[in-house]
């Protein structure tokens, strides 16, 4: 019987959480950086992100091409995060974004449910949803006439009902 006890309270002990919370590097909370490819990158660009438990708001810079052109051809893409899992681990999530473009006139705005594979530091994620696009379509000579467009795609009047797909890898901070 004692014997019992003894094992059910080191059982009981072990498992139990501590009430002490832990330090924020080890809760995984804080700021992390990826490189990737989809609207929440700014099409291909970086993506920062701040998670507090978790929420995380974030900001993507980038450009499609931007080597390619000769003017600037930037895009902003804020964001916002829910990851439904502990912070620091693998963790499927859901998110708003939006991909602003001045230059080209052109507006994205998606909601994504992906997944986050941490490690340690390092981590890749895979996401992809719907989307809808407003461009302004200027005269390029094609049979489109140019105004304004409003379609539901990642990819907008070119090809429409083409979901937002993205692929980062990052590191946590």
């Amino acid at each position: 019987m004692f014997i019992h006890s003894l094992v059910a309270s080191l059982i009981l002990t072990t498992a139990s959480p501590s009430l002490d919370p832990a330090p924020p590097e080890v809760r995984g909370e804080g700021p992390s950086i990826a490189l990737g490819l989809g609207h929440a990158y700014g099409l291909l660009g970086v993506r920062g992100e701040w998670r507090f438990k978790h929420l995380a708001p974030g900001l993507g810079v980038g450009s499609f091409f931007p080597l390619a052109t000769v003017s600037p051809d930037i895009s902003i893409a804020p964001g916002l995060r829910w990851y439904f899992a502990e912070p620091g681990r693998s963790s499927v999530f859901v998110g708003a974004h939006a991909n602003l473009n001045f230059v080209k006139t052109w507006f994205f705005a998606a909601a994504v449910v992906g997944y986050r594979f941490q490690w340690e530091h390092a981590f890749l994620e895979l996401s992809a949803g719907p989307a809808v696009s407003y461009e302004y379509l200027y005269d390029r000579g094609d049979s489109r006439p140019p105004g304004a467009v409003v379609t539901f795609g990642a990819l907008g009047a070119s090809l429409p009902f083409f979901p937002d797909i993205g692929v980062a890898f990052g590191w946590k901070f």
